[in-house]
């Protein structure tokens, strides 16, 4: 994932205005997930549109503290 991965996390090619993913993200994520399933072209590109559009991606594990934070957060108001 070298030359994708600033790409795909938006680093270099940020959202849209509207927060849509640039057309850049969108092929590096589906590249990436081609070469890791075997899925075709086409699904590879339909994953990484549906990916983009529902959640925002960071590195495996640079979001544990603050999922923790919102835990906590939650269980003060419960």
């Amino acid at each position: 994932m070298n030359g994708n991965a600033n790409c795909i996390f938006e680093v270099c090619c940020p959202p849209g205005e509207d927060g849509t993913a640039s057309n850049s993200s969108v092929v590096a994520l589906a590249e990436e997930m081609k070469k890791s399933t075997g899925c075709s072209a086409e699904e590879s590109v339909k994953f990484a549109e549906f990916t983009y559009k529902h959640f925002d991606l960071a590195p495996r594990g640079s979001l544990r503290v603050f999922k923790k934070q919102i835990v906590e957060a939650y269980k003060q108001q419960v």
